[in-house]
């Protein structure tokens, strides 16, 4: 098993994979891209994340160089060749190599692919029995929040500062109403009802946010994507925070203040298993690709 990266129309070792100093991912963050997960070998919610990427590639107004099908082929054959079982698939695209200038390059010059799989991090089970603390923080990013782009300055400080503070994540709010998280989709729980925000401009519409709206309709959990505040945050009964790097992870602090008893609640902990259940359905009781 080995970390591996397709690049420069090739797969190499990852150690060894290199991008030009003057590709405009480098230099503009002029790119897309996104980060699956895979479980006993097979992508998680591939085909959904595929669907997003290519939605920010059209919104960014980047031709692609490769297709969705040649794109999904060299992301399965670099799983292949990596051998994790629990890995993570990492893909973007950039406007390609150029003379650094601000406008688009020259209609010939291609789009970049870098694809890199690794072993996937084991999450601490802890946090997911007993929650995490966040901090909330003015969300300062920029106004298409929907589009997967490689900037992500503003995501890097906010969940910085909320490590400095002890926490685990930044909630971002703006004039007063929460958005979603450095690297996640927010949600709260009061009087049994879930709230997140709409998946407008001002948030990334989540794969795994996806997938959880889902289950609450299955699970007969009302569920409605409406702006909550930052006093309704602090008042929920619970909360918690979604990514496909932390499925369905509960919050037990918001700036030192215990939401609900400060234990993990009904409504997250069922979200939780049937999230776990989902995953298990499609990656573990199935025959791979």
């Amino acid at each position: 098993m080995a970390n591996i990266a397709f690049v420069n129309d090739e797969f190499v070792p990852l150690e060894q994979a290199y991008v030009h100093v003057e590709d405009r991912g480098y230099q503009f963050g002029d790119g897309v891209y996104e980060v699956v997960y895979a479980y006993n070998g097979i992508p998680f919610a591939f085909e959904e994340h595929m669907d997003r990427f290519f939605n920010s590639l059209q919104s960014v107004r980047i031709k692609p160089a490769y297709s969705r099908e040649e794109i999904t082929s060299l992301a399965y054959e670099a799983l292949e060749r990596a051998g994790y079982s629990h890995a993570q698939i990492y893909y973007q695209m950039t406007r390609g190599t150029s003379k650094r200038n601000h406008p688009f390059p020259d209609h010939r010059v291609k789009s970049n692919l870098v694809i890199t799989v690794r072993e996937a991090s084991t999450f601490p089970q802890e946090r997911w029995k007993n929650g995490v603390f966040v901090h909330t923080m003015e969300d300062l990013r920029w106004g298409r929040c929907n589009i997967k782009s490689l900037n992500l300055l503003p995501n890097v400080l906010a969940k910085q500062k909320a490590l400095d503070l002890g926490g685990f994540e930044a909630i971002l709010y703006k004039d007063g109403y929460v958005t979603e998280g450095s690297a996640t989709n927010a949600y709260i729980v009061s009087d049994g009802q879930l709230k997140t925000a709409p998946a407008d401009k001002k948030i990334l519409p989540g794969i795994t946010r996806m997938q959880v709206l889902k289950l609450c309709r299955e699970l007969n959990i009302e569920a409605h994507e409406q702006p909550f505040t930052l006093q309704e945050l602090y008042e929920a009964d619970e909360a918690f925070l979604t990514s496909s790097g932390i499925e369905v992870l509960p919050v037990s602090k918001v700036d030192n203040k215990l939401i609900g008893t400060g234990t993990v609640g009904s409504v997250t902990r069922k979200l939780q298993l049937a999230f776990r259940q989902l995953i298990a359905d499609t990656c573990f009781n199935r025959i791979s690709r």
